[in-house]
């Protein structure tokens, strides 16, 4: 055997010729150590190398450890040996990821440094570019699964980027793999070439990356229209994205079509696919592109105003096993599992989440998590009071925030200033988010999302003629999307511009009527402007029929809304709902609600108010509508009133309710505030007019007791005299007797300042633009590893 040799007997012809005798034989092993003693004395040459390389592949499964090492150290410029050890390296990784040892860690490190500098400056051929960007990415995508990954993407993306100027196939398949993380570099690598579908793809693909959605469906029209290759033929990640562009220019009917089919055929309901197939869909990758697809699918009824359906694509998105699934989807599962969760889920839900969270400033799923869960159970419900002290959530909005701030403070300067903005808005620090715009000012060229961050942040900060500003500039090409209506709607009423916000409100409800922020902004504008209509008419007397008719209709909106909220958020906790209930849109956070409901109550005291005024009998409408907002409002503090049935069921329930000294008690009572005060007047002028009729009686017929005296007679006629006069006069005085009362009281109703719900909204917003999950192997684009198997 080779290895009975000693460096002072071994002669190198001799080695050379055995190991080629045992290639020949077939004889791997003895040629592999035959190989091995040439390198340890120093005679292997590059012919050798190559033959070595040929025993190694023949070897196959045989621990290569110390070849590869010995073959990566010798020749690090060797474009086949590296080849070889990077197919090595990969499917090493594949089959063991994160249980390679030392030595495999420090032969990778060599490995990756070797790829980075092989083939000089530029390969010699465009083939050659082609097969070394495919090694590379290899190589790349099985570092990364090393149990400490090796290889940055800056270093990647770098190497990508000169082995593209090979020729123009190579220029293609690197903006291929960089398309999805670097969009903006790959459409700048694919503008010189030849106009092909792959090129057009890749634009495609990138421009929906950039948030060019309007770019990207134009892109993927031509090619469609040119190419033949519509979105049946794309892979399910670009057809992803093609739904995506679809969906946000507005193209709801084509997009929800591709969605609903495409969903078909990963659940495997081969009838309802009508014949779509998904490309590009690997086994492991089948939970990552069912909650992508769902969640996409929940956009598209959203947007379209079907929440129900909307709902139950969000409910069917989370419903699998996320255990040893990748840390994203974990994460955005979770994420949306939090809003169908009550508060006991909650906790563990935001565990889960904390303990997956990671310090990338652009994954943010832990600290949007933190400030939702903090907003929906970690504040009171309502004013001036205090949250209770053992409240799990009462630091979520702080542990948020927190969260924000600290990758807010982490990020580095590759970070983009718009998502410094997004995280400092996060962070709730308004005026660092306004320093960033300032030193970096908003452009033309700027997404649409990015100039809606400035316009809430321009809300926030109560700039509305800015938020305006930015508002118009976004609202004409997206008419089709509905949160962005309602913020404009929202913004109109911040501004004081009732009208405005009660016409676009109007245009919202009257197509999407279970819109429950729609409705409320509706209902908001609607009693403001009766109350500013009643301050231009003199005095702030609501008391005029157009006013209590407004009154009645901002109060009928009231009720909807809770209502809508109520059934909304039963369906979201239990999956269940009433046959005649009616879903609608995120629910209110819980402040938001009671002041929705006691908002309302306020109407209603003013409509019935108005009503008692002008004389005219009770609104039926009115009393069932504020008897539903007080059990609203009943229903925040007290589960009991949380059950709903007939009204005449709720109604005795009511009754038990009726000593309770609570808020909902006191707007009971002033809702009948000012009849009950005519009432009391009309009885007291009639107890003084019975009371008159007695004592006069009693004076002319001589009924008084003791000795007959006509003065006395005389004085006590004087006296039902006087107390027949009093309901038509407040003081009376005959001779020394004299009777006077005070003046009747108008009773106060109060009215509040106009709710101001931004920092609310952008919750109802940010719920329209959840961030899907990144792909498997994102960078590693699915169309061009189905081209790869197609080849």
């Amino acid at each position: 055997m080779v290895g009975d040799l000693t460096v002072g007997t071994a002669d190198v012809g001799w080695l050379r010729r055995r190991a080629e005798t045992a290639i020949a034989d077939g004889s791997f092993g003895v040629a592999d150590d035959a190989y091995s003693e040439l390198h340890r004395i120093g005679a292997l040459s590059r012919t050798d190398a190559a033959s070595w390389l040929r025993v190694l592949r023949e070897l196959g499964s045989r621990p290569q450890r110390p070849s590869l090492a010995e073959l990566v150290e010798s020749f690090p410029d060797d474009q086949d040996i590296l080849e070889f050890v990077a197919a090595e390296l990969w499917q090493r990784a594949e089959t063991r990821a994160g249980e390679a040892g030392v030595d495999d860690d420090a032969l990778a490190r060599q490995a990756w440094a070797a790829a980075l500098k092989m083939a000089g400056p530029v390969p010699g051929s465009d083939a050659d570019g082609v097969r070394l960007i495919s090694m590379l990415d290899r190589f790349f995508q099985a570092g990364r699964r090393q149990r400490t990954p090796i290889g940055s993407y800056p270093e990647f993306e770098q190497a990508l980027v000169r082995f593209a100027a090979a020729g123009p196939e190579s220029t293609l398949r690197a903006a291929d793999l960089l398309a999805a993380e670097s969009p903006a570099l790959a459409i700048d690598l694919v503008a010189g070439l030849e106009l092909s579908a792959a090129c057009v793809l890749v634009r495609a693909v990138a421009s929906a990356e950039l948030d060019d959605h309007a770019t990207s469906a134009a892109l993927f029209d031509e090619l469609a229209g040119q190419w033949g290759v519509g979105v049946r033929e794309l892979d399910v990640e670009d057809r992803s994205r093609w739904i995506q562009a679809m969906t946000d220019v507005g193209r709801f009917t084509e997009a929800q079509e591709a969605c609903l089919r495409t969903i078909a055929v990963i659940e495997g309901r081969a009838d309802e696919a009508d014949g779509w197939t998904a490309p590009g869909m690997a086994v492991d990758s089948f939970e990552h592109w069912r909650h992508v697809y769902r969640l996409l699918a929940y956009r598209l009824a959203a947007q379209q105003g079907a929440f129900r359906e909307a709902w139950d694509h969000l409910r069917k998105s989370v419903e699998v096993d996320e255990t040893g699934l990748p840390p994203e989807l974990q994460r955005s599962i979770l994420r949306v599992r939090l809003l169908l969760a009550d508060r006991s889920m909650a906790r563990s839900i935001l565990e889960d989440l904390r303990r997956l969270d990671t310090p990338d400033p652009y994954d943010t799923v832990y600290a949007e998590a933190c400030l939702w869960a903090g907003l929906e159970w970690g504040t009171p419900e309502s004013e001036g009071r205090l949250l209770d002290p053992e409240n799990p959530f009462a630091g979520a909005r702080y542990a948020g925030q927190a969260a924000a701030r600290a990758l807010l403070v982490r990020a580095g300067p590759e970070v983009d200033s718009r998502q410094l903005v997004r995280l400092a808005l996060l962070a709730g620090d308004d005026d660092r988010a306004a320093a960033i715009l300032a030193a970096d000012p908003l452009t033309p060229s700027d997404p649409w999302s990015v100039k809606i961050l400035g316009a809430m942040l321009a809300l926030r900060q109560g700039d509305d003629a800015a938020a305006e500003a930015l508002l118009v500039q976004v609202l004409p090409l997206r008419r089709h999307d509905l949160d962005l209506r309602v913020l404009d709607a929202q913004a109109s009423l911040i501004a004081g511009r009732y009208k405005e916000a009660l016409r676009e409100a109007m245009a919202i409800t009257e197509s999407v009527g279970e819109h429950i922020l729609a409705r409320t902004i509706q209902a908001e504008s609607e009693f403001e402007a009766s109350l500013a209509m009643a301050e231009e008419g003199g005095g702030g007397n609501p008391g005029s029929v157009e006013n209590a008719q407004q009154l009645m209709v901002a109060v009928a909106d009231y009720r909807m809304a809770a209502d809508l909220h109520r059934d909304t958020t039963h369906y979201l906790e239990t999956g269940r709902t009433r046959p005649d209930a009616r879903i609608g849109s995120e629910p209110l956070a819980p402040r938001l609600f009671s002041e929705v409901c006691r908002r309302g109550l306020h109407a209603a005291i003013l409509a019935q108010e108005a009503l008692d005024r002008l004389g005219l009998k009770g609104d039926a409408q009115l009393v069932d509508d504020a008897q539903d907002l007080i059990q609203h409002l009943r229903s925040v503090t007290r589960p009991c009133c949380r059950r709903w049935g007939p009204r005449w069921a709720r109604l005795l329930h009511q009754v038990r309710h009726l000593s309770d000294r609570d808020e909902a008690s006191r707007l009971a009572l002033l809702m009948i505030a000012y009849r009950w005060s005519n009432w009391r007047k009309r009885l007291l002028n009639g107890a003084f007019l019975a009371l008159g009729v007695f004592v006069t009686w009693l004076g002319l017929t001589n009924q008084l007791p003791g000795p007959d005296s006509e003065t006395l007679r005389a004085m006590v006629v004087g006296v039902g005299v006087l107390l027949l006069l009093m309901p038509f006069a407040r003081s009376l005085k005959v001779g020394v007797v004299e009777l006077s009362r005070d003046a009747d009281t108008v009773p106060l109703s109060g009215r509040s300042k106009s709710l101001r719900t931004s920092r609310l909204l952008l919750r109802a917003n940010h719920l329209g633009t959840f961030s899907l999950p990144s792909p498997p192997e994102k960078g590693r684009r699915a169309h061009a590893r189905s081209r790869e198997e197609a080849a």
